[in-house]
């Protein structure tokens, strides 16, 4: 029997918690060079073997729930999509696996000063490091931080980006405290919370 991706219960048969455990398999597609799988489903007596990055080795790990680093930078400074491989071992040695392909693509910075090969964690380091007349793109994520917006220059930011902020998804929102007290900045598709 083999159950898929969202099942709500399983049948009797022999493949129960093999399968159910290979249905569980949940993860976090976008992250910053640390990255989570997550299997939902515990079942007494199996084992799980994760190769993270399916490079075909032994396995990277044999948590039920294992985080990875990634930091394989590939020419433009992006990180390819990388494919993870779940083998599960059930009590009676029955194995079962499932490989999934481009499976987690590595966001490596929320926020973008177009024409800088500079990463920012923060708005407000990207702001500081930004040159009068910049564009700062910033991920479809919530920054949690507060920003001063205290220099003389002229910035456009613009939120709500995915991963690689070629394309504009929805909006950025700062939880926090937003001061501009000096210089001009325009805002777009940015909140505060």
């Amino acid at each position: 029997m083999f159950l898929k991706k969202g099942f709500k219960g399983a049948k009797s048969g022999k493949h129960n918690k093999r399968d159910a455990a290979l249905s569980c398999f949940k993860y976090k597609k976008y992250c910053q060079l640390y990255c989570r799988c997550k299997n939902t489903l515990s079942a007494t007596g199996t084992s799980y073997a994760w190769d993270l990055d399916n490079s075909g080795g032994a396995a990277d790990s044999t948590l039920q729930n294992p985080s990875c680093t990634y930091n394989n930078k590939i020419d433009g400074g992006t990180y390819p999509p990388y494919a993870v491989r779940l083998t599960v071992t059930d009590s009676d040695g029955d194995v079962g696996a499932i490989t999934k392909t481009s499976y987690i693509s590595v966001c490596y910075s929320d926020v973008n000063v177009i024409g800088s090969s500079s990463t920012y964690t923060t708005m407000q380091s990207a702001y500081n490091a930004a040159k009068d007349s910049s564009t700062i793109q910033s991920r479809a994520v919530t920054i949690t931080e507060n920003v001063n917006f205290n220099l003389p220059k002229t910035i456009t930011i613009t939120g709500g980006y995915n991963c690689d902020h070629s394309v504009n998804t929805g909006n950025t929102v700062i939880s926090g405290n937003m001061t501009i007290s000096n210089g001009n900045v325009t805002i777009g598709n940015v909140y505060l919370q």
